[in-house]
């Protein structure tokens, strides 16, 4: 039998006239030009059995031949690439890269990035700010509706700080973390509920949670984008400003962007209304939330990182009637301002973009083929483009049924793709290529400068194990191969943000969609995190992936950290220049060498502790000489008596290695520290903070070590010394003086020890007391005297020297 017979369906009237041949799907051959020898009919030229060898299409990217030529889909030179020098400069070594709030304070800074000076030589921090901004919004908000207690009605509270907004957002990472509450966010701060979380309700009560909610904002409402009638009206300026700094951010630590891009909405839910007339929420089609708004995102193919957004609403300039080929030319213009950029621009070139039949149709083709853009996207039926009057020339029936009664369907599935081409109207060098075939159903995709030939195949595909595994073969062409790896960028992502688990019960809509932009921000954060792990912005931070952070883990961290994060800890660039950092007293303040408040110094080696990254040490050329020579965990000979020495506190005070709050001190050093406790709540990792102290080769690690002026005593405040300890202090500032004077054959005979006895000596030197001149005036022991006081003994080191 014929195979264009078994492959067709006869339509018959009822006086059994033949009419003609055609496809499961409706698609009927065009016949052969006997002048010119071709398929064409109007502007288009029809290939049914494959492109020709002689025929090429214009193309931006590389011909692929389903990997027959060793090339993948996505060549490595197509990939993103994050700037490795920023990234250092920015805190990433080999501590902090298993830090997720470091990743996301890249995306969303603490402090003001512009106070950072210059990261690289002539390059500087052109981060946007986040905390600060919603720090000084929230003031102007409650400065206009007086909020607060700078008045005197209402409820009185202060204004939130920064960090306190970082720890705002850390309630909810880590609920979504755990579980979610599905918006039951008070349950986390009271004890006797099953949801109860001991982090969360530690970071911060749940009276000040409801205060920073009703006052958290974005934007100033008196600007002329956030009043109606005026030119540059936004109605998405509640909420707008949240994912500009995402995609700024994102571009800025990004020394390359992808070459192939993904378009596509994403939906966040909201039962409620938005702004008037606007249609920012409305009710959607086919989404698994009923109502709320849509953001259209453009983000690399390879990796989740966003670049580009367009709110989804009514009062865009209308360039196509359509609104998303109309919001897709909005994305196109932001890349050309993006390459417009003499230096900074993440586009070396026109990238590639992969699209659904939303913003698919005939004007917006010709629009990409003018501007030399790339483009790959499904045809919707009732978009096909028109030849001689008629659709007929393309799939577009749908299949009754795809069983064993319609055999002629599934043969039609293997049957070689109908190739449609045109030139591009306002640049005739461009080609136009629709490729329709029949899958499960009719498909159209079409294609601006995507592959300079079309190749064609068979494809395995099985379900089922042992004898119940079947196998069968698929229709595959070099289309359907590159819009299937590329289509499903943002499908990931929403998948990833449903994942989070992100709650939070409000009137205002804006919330919604300012949460899932937190979603957002937590999925790029993670792909960050994996491309540092998998090596691509050096090989000294590759992490195995069976010792990574699953994405669940990264987000318990994250919460964790943003619930613990304060400005004090100085563990992060700019976190010195903070006046909630600043204003702690001489015991807090992190001093450099000269005395002076520490600046952040990025030439710092990397190996440094991420919590003294941005100070230098007093002692950074102990540390550094030991460190190098890999002197590591050397301890004293005596200080295995200071496991015994080991002893607890009803209240807490500050570890003197890692700043954390603490209930044992080892009682012979007098100081207080972490005796292997718990990290991060989990039995199996433990704090080494004993260790650590009395390690030799550990100097300029421990906290205590930056701060020259911090006071070793934690029981007590100082207090002179008895009248015993200040005539034997006599006694040996004389013995003192004359060793300074004496020859070295004199030394010899003076007394090996002074009349202060060891033990006193380092106690009043540990402890800070004051001593009392003759003249009763106070001074603090040298500054040499207290740094070498774990000696032999403190007499005889003066003496010696």
């Amino acid at each position: 039998m014929d195979r264009r017979n078994v492959l067709a369906h006869h339509f018959w009237r009822e006086e059994k006239e033949f009419l003609g041949y055609a496809m499961a799907s409706g698609a009927t051959p065009v016949p052969v030009d006997p002048v010119s020898g071709k398929r064409q009919k109007g502007d288009y030229e029809f290939f049914y059995t494959g492109t020709p060898a002689t025929k090429s299409f214009s193309s931006i990217r590389p011909e692929y031949s389903f990997g027959l030529d060793g090339l993948p889909i996505m060549p490595p030179n197509r990939k993103a690439r994050l700037s490795r020098d920023k990234l250092i400069a920015l805190g990433l070594n080999l501590v902090s890269r298993n830090d997720p709030v470091l990743y996301w304070q890249l995306l969303r800074p603490f402090g003001d990035p512009g106070k950072n000076g210059d990261l690289l030589p002539g390059v500087k921090d052109e981060r946007i700010p986040y905390y600060t901004h919603v720090t000084k919004m929230t003031v102007a908000y409650c400065t206009q509706h007086e909020i607060g207690d700078a008045f005197p009605y209402g409820k009185c509270f202060s204004v939130p700080r920064h960090f306190e907004h970082a720890r705002f957002d850390g309630v909810h990472i880590f609920d979504g973390a755990m579980g979610g509450s599905n918006g039951a966010i008070r349950e986390r701060f009271r004890p006797s509920s099953v949801l109860f979380s001991k982090h969360i309700s530690q970071s911060m009560k749940v009276d000040r949670y409801f205060q920073i909610r009703r006052t958290f904002k974005l934007c100033d409402n008196t600007a002329e984008s956030c009043t109606p009638g005026t030119p540059a009206y936004d109605p998405a300026h509640k909420y707008t400003y949240v994912y500009e700094c995402l995609t700024h951010n994102m571009n800025f630590i990004t020394a390359a962007a992808a070459k192939d891009s993904t378009v596509d909405e994403t939906t966040w839910g909201h039962g409620g209304y938005g702004e008037p007339a606007s249609g920012i929420v409305s009710r959607l089609r086919n989404k698994k939330k009923c109502r709320g708004g849509q953001t259209v995102l453009l983000y690399d193919a390879d990796r989740p990182f966003p670049r580009a957004f367009v709110h989804r609403h009514k009062l865009h300039p209308k360039k196509y009637k359509a609104q998303g080929p109309n919001e897709l030319s909005m994305l196109l213009d932001k890349v050309d301002q993006d390459m417009a950029k003499h230096d900074g621009s993440v586009y070396t070139e026109k990238p590639h973009i992969t699209c659904d039949n939303y913003f698919v149709n005939s004007a917006m083709l010709d629009e990409v083929a003018e501007r030399n853009f790339g483009l790959l996207g499904t045809v919707a039926r009732n978009r096909l483009p028109v030849v001689g009057k008629s659709v007929a020339c393309w799939h577009k029936e749908k299949l009754p049924s795809i069983g064993a009664k319609c055999k002629s369907a599934k043969q039609a599935r293997l049957a070689t793709p109908i190739i449609g081409v045109r030139k591009a109207k306002k640049r005739a060098s461009v080609d136009i290529v629709y490729t329709s075939f029949q899958s499960t159903g009719a498909t159209n995709i079409v294609s601006v400068n995507s592959f300079p030939k079309m190749y064609t195949a068979k494809r395995f595909k099985k379900r089922g194990r042992g004898k119940n595994q079947r196998k069968w073969q698929i229709e595959w062409n070099t289309a359907r191969a590159l819009y299937l790896a590329h289509y499903n960028s943002i499908d990931v992502v929403d998948h990833l943000v449903q994942n989070c688990r992100l709650s939070l019960v409000s009137r205002k809509y804006w919330h919604a969609a300012k949460l899932h932009c937190d979603g957002l921000t937590i999925a790029a954060a993670f792909a960050i995190y994996n491309d540092v792990c998998d090596g691509n912005v050096g090989d000294e931070f590759v992490v195995p992936k069976a010792r990574r952070f699953t994405f669940r883990a990264f987000r318990e961290q994250l919460g964790r950290g943003l619930l613990q994060y304060h400005p004090a800890n100085l563990k992060y660039l700019g976190d010195a220049a903070l006046r909630t950092a600043r204003q702690r007293g001489q015991r807090h303040i992190v001093r450099s060498a000269s005395g002076g408040l520490a600046q952040d110094d990025t030439s710092v080696a990397q190996d440094l502790p991420s919590n003294i990254r941005d100070a230098t040490c007093p002692s950074w050329q102990i540390f550094k000489e030991k460190h190098d020579a890999a002197e590591i965990f050397q301890f004293d000979p005596k200080m295995y008596g200071h496991f015994e020495s080991i002893g607890r506190h009803s209240c807490d005070n500050l570890c003197v290695v890692c700043g954390e709050r603490t209930k044992t001190f080892c009682s012979a050093c007098n100081k207080p520290v972490h005796f292997f406790a718990k990290k991060n709540g989990h039995s199996l990792h433990r704090k080494l903070c004993f260790l650590q102290l009395h390690d030799v080769g550990y100097v300029g690690y421990k906290r205590c070590d930056q701060n020259p002026t911090k006071r070793a005593s934690f029981k007590s405040p100082p207090r002179p010394l008895t009248a015993k300890l200040v005539k034997r202090r006599k006694c040996f500032r004389y013995l003192q003086q004359r060793a300074a004077e004496a020859t070295p054959a004199e030394q010899a005979d003076l007394p090996p020890t002074d009349p202060l006895s060891d033990d006193e000596v380092s106690t009043a030197s540990t402890e800070g007391h004051l001593l009392q001149n003759d003249d009763g005036v106070n001074d603090s022991a040298p500054e040499s005297e207290t740094s070498e006081s774990s000696g032999p003994g403190v007499a005889d080191f003066l003496v010696e020297q």
